[in-house]
């Protein structure tokens, strides 16, 4: 229901955690997952 709803009102993007990542859904939504998207784009420093 809730990707129904984004679809419908033209959203590009949908957070959860729930779903599968980077899921694109007729070619309009992409899924994110908050948590694994930060760990993608926050370089850790090396602590070895």
């Amino acid at each position: 229901m809730i990707v129904a709803a984004a679809l419908f009102t033209g959203c590009e993007t949908l957070y959860s955690e729930d779903m599968q990542n980077e899921l694109l859904i007729d070619r309009q939504l992409r899924i994110c997952n908050p948590f694994t998207s930060v760990l993608k784009t926050v370089q850790l420093p090396d602590l070895g």
